[in-house]
């Protein structure tokens, strides 16, 4: 009794009532030891939990009935148990499991034909057609439906059909045969209808609706639109009310009557809210703010995107699942920070906008560490304003703070310094195209190396204009790119005034405050694995370097994470140098790290360290490179190392050679650790000729046995100089004194370069074989570019 009753009232959509009903349920079969009977008040409990959008509650339920009814005999605990394994799978296809979903919904459809379970079968097949649709698999889904229709008309209850032909109808749509789609549809309206379930037929309507806007019947839509709006709000069903009266206001904004389609919004947005559907109120508010927009009331328009903004911050803080996140929160789906900075332009208020900007990056960063463990660092700070980080020291004396925000269809550029009002430019630009370009050029980079030629044209040439107008000659520039932009130095545009700045990067305008924290006082450390896995080649020159400088600095080597972690815990050094190989992982991006002699010291385990003041040199492939959410902040090694508490750090964002990443840190180690002093080395190692750099090669080997490996390691890399440089003669000596002398991976490599020695150089310039951006440009520092000479 107490489960007939949970399972009515869960069908009229009262949760709490059936779910207590089903608690009492449960009480009397444990206390019965009705097994089937439990199987069925936990199944049912599974449809009031994913109802509720609790997916894992709902599938541990629906686990917990298979468990119970498995090995069962007897028509109904079969039944059950398909029963229970069906709703499994739609959950499992709810959650993204796709593949595994339609497996076990294939084996519950055998299973019911078999046992002439006809009711069961056309639910598993409706669920079925729902999986191929996900899987972009229209045929499928539609033979799925048809047969679903068929089940149903055979096992007497025809009028479960409604819903695999409405389904059908809609695919129908989709492959733009109206007339199919406006029968299927007119079908299942007419079952529905004939059945008293208005709901179900105004949802019908609906669907009728787009049919005949997509006929060019707009009147007719307008009509069917109507009818079904008031019957959907009546029943209170706020996501089909919502999705109604959205279709239905971009047709009258279509049609010219704007007022009339910000009007026929409001019911649909007093029920979400009322009701606490906040998807569907999130997504009427932007449009809501869009239709404002567009008749130029902007205030209004501001109020709604405002809505919208935070009914998203809402939605994004319940999804812990990246995938989901990503899925819900896609660039097209939702841009609303870029709406309220483009309201902002449309005024002509550029320090407006680019409050805008920065309020844009925050939140996934603020998100994150707020559900760190006790032990991880504090949230950052609230953003920086633009009149607070003007007054910090960073940007007096002439320099630049350049704030980037890419949206769908335009790039705003914002400048500010101190002194000044501050200018913002809005370039037209295609954010796909943008990407693309970016994508374009660091593939190539990536595959012919020094050999890649530099963009031409398009965005990138588009971008490389505008900064060059914005920007002064030799100023120092505070550079906050945005999305792709985090991926790409100015180097690589290829254009000699720009790579005349000095540039510091920011992955938000609010790591500013990095420039307020003291430098630390403790010696530097030096990170330097042992580990013959993934070796430095250069790691003994690296260590001469920085010992050469600082002779009383820790040299962590080998190098396991306990000891790193240990001693950077202890007290913050002023410089951590670590030569070691890095990972970034653009899928997860807490999961990417430097490569240890134990295995990874993963982003999320630097987010703990005190590194307060530190500077920090990443020697490593690939080290710097984050991921850029939609509408969120950098994330990635670098950005965990401010929020660490480092004052500045120096990365990588591609692999660069070991020979030329030596030759570019040795010079810099022997300068200031700024951004000055780093631009300063970028242009030393585009002017380092053959000469110098074996000469600097040969004052560094001369100091150890001369068939070590360090020594191999180095005429390794000296040999692939030369042999670029078209000096194949000298090239194949050094290959064959390694392969003689080397053993292992080292004497592999030497005879694998003995082979190269054969071919023709590509004929870099002997003059200045490093001043190919690829050498030098992917090398970026992020945080505090101002700093003073650290102690030696």
């Amino acid at each position: 009794m107490w489960h007939n009753l949970g399972l009515e009232l869960h069908r009229e959509g009262d949760a709490a009532s059936a779910t207590a009903a089903l608690v009492e349920a449960l009480a009397a079969a444990e206390l019965e030891g009705d097994q089937l009977l439990l199987a069925r008040v936990w199944n049912t409990s599974g449809l009031i939990a994913r109802d509720a959008d609790d997916l894992g509650e709902a599938e541990d339920r629906h686990a917990r009935a298979i468990d119970l009814t498995r090995g069962l005999t007897g028509g109904e605990a079969v039944e059950t148990h398909l029963r229970a394994r069906l709703d499994h799978a739609v959950v499992r296809k709810d959650r993204g499991f796709l593949h595994e979903a339609r497996a076990a919904l294939d084996e519950v459809h055998l299973a019911c034909t078999d046992r002439d379970l006809h009711d069961l079968r056309g639910h598993a097949l409706i669920a079925l057609g729902l999986v191929h649709e996900l899987l972009h698999r229209p045929g499928r889904a539609r033979a799925a439906y048809e047969e679903a229709s068929d089940a149903f008309r055979t096992s007497g209850a025809e009028h479960l059909s409604a819903v695999p032909l409405h389904n059908l109808g809609l695919l129908h749509l989709a492959a733009d045969e109206l007339d199919e789609a406006r029968g299927r549809l007119a079908e299942a309206l007419a079952l529905n209808q004939e059945l008293g379930l208005i709901e179900a037929a105004a949802v019908d309507l609906g669907a009728l609706a787009v049919v005949e806007r997509a006929a060019g019947s707009d009147q007719e839509a307008r009509r069917l639109y109507k009818e079904a709006l008031p019957v959907l709000l009546e029943a209170r069903d706020a996501r089909e009310a919502a999705k109604c009266a959205g279709e239905l206001a971009e047709l009258e904004r279509d049609m010219g009557d704007v007022e009339t389609a910000i009007a026929c919004l409001e019911p649909a947005v007093d029920l979400a809210a009322a009701v606490g559907e906040v998807r569907s109120h999130h997504e009427l508010a932007r449009l809501r703010g869009d239709l404002l927009a567009g008749a130029n009331r902007l205030d209004a328009a501001e109020a709604e995107y405002e809505d919208a903004l935070r009914l998203s911050d809402e939605l994004r803080a319940g999804l812990d699942d990246e995938a989901d996140a990503l899925a819900y929160f896609d660039d097209d789906h939702d841009d609303l920070h870029e709406r309220l900075i483009r309201l902002a332009v449309l005024r002509g208020d550029a320090r407006t906008a680019l409050e805008r900007i920065e309020r844009a990056r925050a939140p996934e960063l603020r998100r994150r560490l707020g559900r760190r463990p006790q032990d991880g660092p504090a949230p950052p700070q609230a953003p920086l304003t633009l009149d607070q980080a003007l007054q910090l020291p960073a940007l007096r004396n002439g320099a630049a703070l350049v704030e980037l925000y890419l949206g769908p269809t335009a790039l705003y550029l914002g400048v500010a310094r101190a002194g000044e009002e501050p200018r913002l430019e809005l370039v037209e630009m295609d954010r796909a195209a943008l990407r693309g370009a970016v994508d374009a050029a660091l593939t190539a980079l990536d595959a012919d190396q020094d050999r890649a030629e530099l963009p031409q044209g398009g965005p990138l040439a588009t971008l490389a204009v505008v900064l060059r107008r914005v920007l002064r000659s030799d100023e120092k520039v505070w550079l906050v790119p945005h999305d792709c932009l985090h991926r790409l130095p100015l180097g690589l545009l290829g254009r000699p005034d720009l790579d005349a700045l000095t540039i510091t990067t920011l992955p938000s305008r609010t790591a500013l405050q990095v420039t307020t924290v003291p430098p630390a006082g403790a010696p530097p450390v030096l990170v330097c694995p042992a580990s013959r896995a993934a070796p430095v080649l250069l790691a003994a020159a690296h260590r001469r370097s920085v010992t050469s400088r600082w002779p009383g600095c820790d040299v962590l080597s080998p190098a396991t994470r306990a000891t790193v972690v240990g001693r950077l815990t202890a007290i913050p050094p002023q410089l951590l140098y670590v030569a070691a190989h890095g990972r970034s992982d653009p899928e997860r991006p807490f999961a990417g790290g430097v490569l240890l002699d134990d295995g990874l010291l993963r982003v999320r385990d630097v987010l703990p360290l005190g590194l307060r003041g530190t500077v920090v040199c990443l020697v490593a492939c690939s080290s710097g490179p984050g991921v850029a959410r939609p509408g969120d902040e950098l994330l990635g090694m670098s950005r965990a190392l401010l929020a660490a508490g480092a004052r500045a750090a120096v990365v990588a964002l591609w692999s660069v050679p070991e020979l030329a990443t030596w030759l570019l840190f040795d010079t810099f180690l022997r300068g200031d650790l700024d951004a000055g002093g780093l631009h300063r080395a970028q242009s030393a190692l585009r002017r380092c000729s053959v000469d110098e750099a074996t000469d600097r090669v040969i004052a560094v080997r001369d100091g150890w046995p001369a068939s070590s490996p360090e020594t191999h390691a180095v005429m390794l890399e000296e040999a692939a100089m030369r042999l670029g440089a078209g000096d194949r003669d000298g090239a194949a000596l050094l290959y064959d004194r390694v392969a003689d002398e080397a053993e292992g991976p080292l004497a592999e490599r030497a005879r694998r370069g003995r082979r190269a020695a054969g071919l023709a150089g590509h004929g870099i310039d002997r003059q200045a074989p490093f001043a190919h951006p690829w050498f030098w440009a992917g090398f970026v520092m992020v945080g505090d570019g101002a700093l003073r000479s650290l102690d030696g």
